[in-house]
């Protein structure tokens, strides 16, 4: 399959560049336009010629519907994994697996959202977590964790020792809110590190 879709998109780059190089010849009249007239006429007809193009055109078709089929295949084969149970084959779709990683991932509390790619190459799964975390956390320490996980709870779900490649893009750390500062008092917010009194009198006279 691989040939061809290399075969179907040189054809493609071969078809542009000659469309394009003839429409440029035609409209900067490099090609005479009684020319063109004798040359179609000459294929419309001259039965040998008809032929030929006939047969040109349906080996252009073919090897574009199997350039088309190439990529569909290879597209399916990067959105799912399979393996054989005793029982028959078993195929799991990826974005399942990407679902249960945003959910295992994101019942840790040190994590406030995340999202996860999944690709299988060569029997390889890569990873890859994009998190937002909390201001408080340890980086490297949290990260190390969430890659343990990951790796293991796919390895376990799935049942195969096919090699997990768990990269974690941390792409925004969110600092917790505020909690030194006292509740508002008749509207106004008063500092935590104010030791004002909040009586309007500080004492009285006899």
């Amino acid at each position: 399959m691989k040939f061809f879709a290399r075969l179907g998109i040189l054809i493609y780059v071969t078809l542009v560049i000659f469309l394009a190089v003839f429409i440029y010849l035609f409209i900067f009249h490099f090609i005479p336009l009684n020319d063109m007239i004798d040359v179609l006429a000459a294929i419309y007809t001259d039965q040998d010629l008809q032929i030929f193009f006939g047969l040109l055109a349906a080996v252009i078709l073919i090897i574009n519907y199997l350039f088309f089929k190439a990529n569909t295949a290879d597209r399916q084969k990067g959105k799912i994994i399979a393996f054989d149970n005793p029982a028959g084959r078993v195929t799991v779709s990826l974005q399942a697996l990407e679902d249960m990683v945003r959910r295992v991932v994101s019942r840790k509390t040190e994590v406030r959202d995340v999202r996860a790619v999944i690709k299988a190459i060569k029997r390889k799964l890569l990873v890859r977590a994009r998190v937002t975390l909390k201001a408080e956390v340890n980086i490297p320490e949290i990260t190390s964790t969430l890659q343990d996980l990951i790796k293991t709870r796919i390895q376990d779900m799935i049942g195969i020792e096919e090699t997990v490649d768990v990269r974690i893009d941390v792409v925004k750390i969110i600092p917790t809110s505020d909690k030194t500062k006292k509740p508002k008092e008749n509207g106004v917010e008063v500092p935590a590190d104010s030791h004002e009194p909040t009586v309007p009198f500080r004492g009285y006279r006899a």
